[in-house]
């Protein structure tokens, strides 16, 4: 088996959180990972959201997002204390629905 190079490289941006994305190139197809710590902050994390529709609307190519959001879908998600706050909810949900992400299943501990 060949192996073919990969042409990576890695930015950093600072959409009030902290996030790092790489650019994979390979056989001429473009993609791009970005890690993300999102702020405890409602109106910092939706910057954040913003941020990013920002930037998917200038860079071409797929995504794949992962790290620690710090926001959940839903009440769902939650276990015990007070039930989330409706628009941080919306807002994260709505970010993932207008960008056609998918959100995987997970297969372990609920909470954590």
């Amino acid at each position: 088996m060949v192996s073919k190079p990969l042409d990576f490289k890695s930015y950093y941006h600072f959409y009030f959180g902290s996030t790092v994305f790489f650019k994979v190139c390979l056989d001429n197809k473009t993609a791009y990972i970005a890690t993300i710590y999102g702020s405890m902050i409602c109106i910092k994390r939706r910057n954040l959201w913003q941020g990013f529709v920002d930037l998917q609307a200038n860079v071409g190519g797929s995504w794949l997002f992962i790290g620690y959001f710090n926001a959940i879908l839903g009440p769902h998600e939650k276990k015990g204390g007070l039930l989330p706050l409706k628009d941080s909810c919306d807002d994260f949900l709505n970010w993932t629905y207008s960008n056609d992400l998918t959100h995987i299943v997970n297969r372990g501990e609920n909470f954590t």
